[in-house]
Order: structure tokens, then sequence, then C-alpha cells
């Protein structure tokens, strides 16, 4: 009979409504102040803000010369130095693990191309560029296929 009551009373405390015994508790302000900080949706049908994202362009071998062209383009290879000094067909080596340290040399050109072996890394790179803040307002290339194509 105890336990039957227990359950009752139990089964009734958590169908209660206590929105009136926290609304102004410090524990809600925390959790209000927790979900602004964390910018968690309050409401579930509040759409998910998208992250900006720069439109990354690919380009093959025979197109990458005209690019080039533009006074305002740099090619970036993300290979190893040693892929670079083995063969390459200029530009600037930065290999893939240093982008994000070195992307400071890339801000004056208005149009980026990226490039590796296969167009695995540097389709990498271009995406890791195209989510930086500072390359928003620039052009990215992608050489699909990659240096494999060159030779």
């Amino acid at each position: 009979m105890l336990t039957k009551g227990l359950a009752k009373n139990w089964g009734t405390r958590i169908n209660a409504d206590f929105s009136p015994l926290i609304s102004g508790s410090p524990l809600r302000r925390s959790l209000i102040a927790v979900n602004q900080r964390m910018k968690i949706r309050v409401n579930p049908r509040e759409p998910i803000p998208v992250p900006m994202s720069n439109a990354i362009t690919d380009i093959t071998m025979p197109e990458l010369p005209a690019i080039l062209a533009n006074s305002e383009a740099v090619l970036v290879d993300v290979r190893d130095e040693w892929e670079f000094d083995e063969f390459n067909i200029g530009g600037l080596n930065i290999p893939l693990p240093d982008i994000r340290a070195r992307k400071v040399e890339l801000l004056p050109f208005d149009t980026i191309i990226v490039m590796c072996t296969n167009g695995a890394r540097s389709r990498v790179a271009a995406r890791d560029f195209a989510r930086q803040p500072e390359f928003q307002d620039k052009q990215i290339y992608h050489v699909n296929g990659g240096i494999i194509e060159a030779e």
C-alpha cells in the first residue's frame, strides 16, 4: 500500500507544472545565461544559422593560365616541400598543415587558386579558405585533378 501511494504521488509530481516556482529563480536565470552564451536555440522551429562560406570554383589545368593572367591571382601549391621541389609549375608552396598559419601571405590577392598532386588536399585547403572570414570577398579556385594533369 505504501509503495502504491508513493508511486501515485511521484507521478503527480512529475506531471505538475513547476514554472511558477522557478520563473524568477536563480536556476532559471542561470539557464537563460547559459543559453545566451552557448547560443542554444530556445525555439526548435527557429532556423539554425549557417556559417558564411565562399563558393569554390573547380577548374582544369587548361583553364589555369587564363586565370593566372590576372595580376591579383596567386597559385597556392599545398603539397609538401619535397613534392614541390621535385616538380612544380610555379606559385607559392604552402603545405596543407601550414595553410592556417600562413594565410596572411594570401590576403593581398583577390583570386586564390589551390592545387596539389591529384586534387584531394587542395580541395580540403580550398574549403578551409572558403570558411575563413578574411577570404569571404576573394574568388577561390580549385584545380580539379591536380598537378598530375600537367605531367
